[in-house]
């Protein structure tokens, strides 16, 4: 009762002058947990900036966050997951690190010296666990930017350190919808993580990051994998590195097939520390193509070794165990090829039915 007398007073002092809106503005911000009164009575809440402390008092924030708002990260300090992003916002909610402003601006990918300004994110404690994934198969309207994510030391992840949406989501409008990661440094420090980015969703933008470092015995492991939503998807100006595809798009054998796919000015590399022998995989074959592709063309960069025989193309219809060769002749041909890293200029994508 008190809120709403609080706010009712408001209403009928917005004209008294903005001391009078500026008193006032702390009581009104009590009543964020309750959008619908707000919204129907033509008010909006006042934004917040949270600077969680801690790893509790930041998924605190989380849940207590409303469109609009800032959740401000010390850089430097260190928040333990798994962090859940939740749906129904109507305005974007940034997740952002203190020294945001010391940050590259858009169009400038991060590197290692930009690492002391970022916050930094572990992804859990447990095998799997996620450093941020969506509520269910849905999130809206969230950005990250400026986190040092990474898996804590001997745990495992054969999913992703950033999981929007399910592979198993079968209707377009239930997927995430405008999400945005960008200026971050992603990297799986130790063998056993899988890859970095899964993406399944609407309107998502992946910019400007540093994603590094995927590799699993016997498993197909990607930077970055669209599996899947309507999109439209932007993939822009990231370096990519995996033991696997780098970069995939479908591969799944359910849910929604990839939308419209931006893919420009990236960098792709399986560097020769990742020499996968005994076992693993590298399977560049079975192209599926997305509703529509766009590729700037000499501005995707992929630095690997393929078969003579297999095509350049990282847009996969599923995922196949196929282990490399690990002796005879097939080998030193293998380690030769491997040794001479091909440079490509663009995504090769041959004509499929759709």
């Amino acid at each position: 009762m008190i809120k709403v007398l609080f706010l009712t007073l408001a209403l009928f002092s917005a004209q008294a002058g903005p001391a009078v809106m500026t008193s006032l503005t702390v009581p009104l911000r009590t009543l964020r947990p309750y959008p619908t009164l707000l919204a129907t009575l033509g008010v909006m809440p006042v934004p917040t900036d949270f600077t969680p402390a801690d790893s509790s008092a930041f998924a605190t924030a989380i849940t207590n966050s409303a469109g609009g708002d800032t959740i401000t990260l010390t850089a430097g300090t260190t928040y333990t997951g798994p962090f859940t992003l939740k749906s129904g916002l109507t305005s974007t909610v940034t997740i952002r690190s203190s020294a945001h402003a010391s940050l590259p601006s858009n169009g400038t990918r991060v590197t290692s010296s930009d690492r002391s300004n970022m916050a930094i994110i572990v992804c859990g404690n447990f095998t799997n666990e996620a450093c941020f994934s969506t509520t269910g198969n849905d999130a809206d309207n969230w950005r990250l930017t400026g986190l040092d994510m990474r898996q804590k030391s001997g745990i495992g992840n054969t999913g992703a350190m950033v999981k929007t949406g399910s592979e198993s989501e079968t209707t377009s409008a239930n997927t995430p919808n405008n999400i945005e990661i960008d200026h971050n440094w992603i990297e799986a420090t130790q063998a056993g993580t899988v890859r970095g980015i899964f993406v399944n969703g609407r309107n998502i933008n992946i910019h400007d990051n540093y994603v590094s470092g995927f590799r699993n015995s016997g498993q197909e492991c990607q930077a970055i994998l669209l599996a899947g939503g309507p999109g439209p998807v932007t993939i822009d100006n990231n370096y990519m590195m995996a033991l696997g595809e780098v970069f995939m798009s479908g591969g799944l054998t359910v849910g929604i097939m990839p939308g419209d796919l931006t893919f420009t000015r990236n960098y792709l590399e399986a560097p020769q520390k990742y020499n996968p022998w005994n076992p693993s995989v590298f399977d560049t074959s079975d192209v599926q193509g997305t509703t529509n592709l766009t590729v700037l063309i000499a501005a995707p960069i992929l630095t690997l070794c393929r078969r003579r025989s297999a095509p350049a193309a990282m847009l996969m219809r599923r995922r196949r165990s196929r282990p490399l060769p690990e002796t005879g002749a097939a080998l030193a041909e293998a380690q030769r090829c491997w040794q001479r890293p091909v440079i490509l200029l663009a995504l090769v994508l041959p004509e499929i039915s759709q």
